[in-house]
């Protein structure tokens, strides 16, 4: 029998919402559907990425309140921002970006083929940042880059949201990444025994304090 895996069937799902949501009129910024009390508001930067923020916007349509909840389940947080603007655009070094709470816009790539992961990645840098955990934590710990950190949270809220072959799936995805950094930080992260990275997360959140408004 022939089975989908946790990001196949996000995607057929997706897909059907996304060609629903081209035969309605692109939502306006008041519009947006929030994802639990946070609201993520996909623009593009150019006309012609249209499409593409609607892809992204579908998927938090559709996504964005499991996500926020996940998060909220393994850290007993929440997000502390309650809007983020989202750009949609070409990015000079290929990659997307999580931009700083309360101060800038998160960027996307225009043409990622992997979206929704794109997603859940850069909101784990996000709310990182919302707490300072890493300036606060990676002396402490001995991490050597941000994604040692990232990585502690971003496997829990994959495995829970998606099951344990969508998590696989990334590992082996990002270490392939010409960047050096993926594969380092996701060897450590395996190195580590599950109760140990358990430990670990629960240090680290005992760190955490908001970032405030300015």
């Amino acid at each position: 029998m022939f089975r989908t895996t946790g990001w196949e069937r996000v995607y057929n799902n997706y897909y059907l919402n996304f060609f629903t949501m081209l035969e309605q009129p692109t939502p306006s910024p008041k519009e947006v559907v929030t994802g639990n009390s946070l609201e993520i508001n996909f623009l593009p930067i150019q006309p012609k990425y249209a499409m593409q923020a609607t892809e992204y916007q579908s998927l938090w349509h559709g996504q964005g309140p499991r996500i926020v909840d996940a998060f909220k389940s393994i850290t007993g947080l929440p997000f502390t921002e309650q809007k983020i603007d989202a750009l949609v655009d070409e990015t000079k070094d290929g990659y997307s970006h999580s931009g700083h709470p309360f101060k800038t816009a998160m960027l996307f790539r225009q043409y990622s083929r992997d979206k929704l992961p794109t997603i859940v990645h850069e909101l784990t840098h996000r709310f990182i940042s919302e707490y300072g955990l890493w300036e606060k934590t990676h002396d402490k710990f001995g991490l050597k880059n941000s994604h040692q950190l990232l990585d502690l949270f971003y496997y829990e809220i994959i495995k829970s949201l998606y099951g344990e072959e969508a998590v696989k799936e990334r590992i082996t995805h990002e270490s392939e990444d010409k960047s050096l950094q993926y594969r380092e930080s996701w060897e450590w992260f395996l190195n580590m025994k599950p109760e140990d990275r358990i430990n670990m997360r629960s240090q680290i959140l005992a760190f955490a304090t908001p970032e405030q408004k300015k």
